[in-house]
């Protein structure tokens, strides 16, 4: 058999999860933060009237053909707004994702001086 050219290889492809590894700890808290930070913001608007969760869920129901909105009105409201926070929080990923890395990157740049 004849022997191949070598053909070089192409670097590799870092990762989307390359960034929680390279900050660790600063990555942690602050994702953490924007987390909870973001459930509660929500929770909080909920419960002070700026915000109406059930009218949320019947718009997603509305978009996507589901059927969860009916299901509300047999919740008790403070239950039903800490499940719906939960659930748009959970929405926001594409968000917070970044907004934690940025946060992660500032306050590693920081200790390192």
């Amino acid at each position: 058999m004849p022997d191949r050219p070598s053909t070089p290889r192409a670097p590799a492809h870092p990762s989307n999860h390359s960034g929680p590894r390279r900050y660790g700890l600063p990555f942690f808290f602050s994702y953490g933060g924007v987390y909870a930070g973001g459930g509660l913001a929500i929770y909080v608007a909920a419960n002070q009237g700026g915000l109406d969760l059930r009218n949320v869920v019947r718009k997603f129901d509305t978009m996507v053909g589901t059927a969860m909105g009916d299901r509300l009105d047999t919740l008790d409201p403070r239950l039903g707004n800490i499940a719906v926070a939960l659930a748009c929080n959970e929405l926001m990923e594409p968000v917070r994702l970044p907004l934690a890395l940025l946060i992660a990157v500032r306050i590693g740049s920081r200790l390192k001086k």
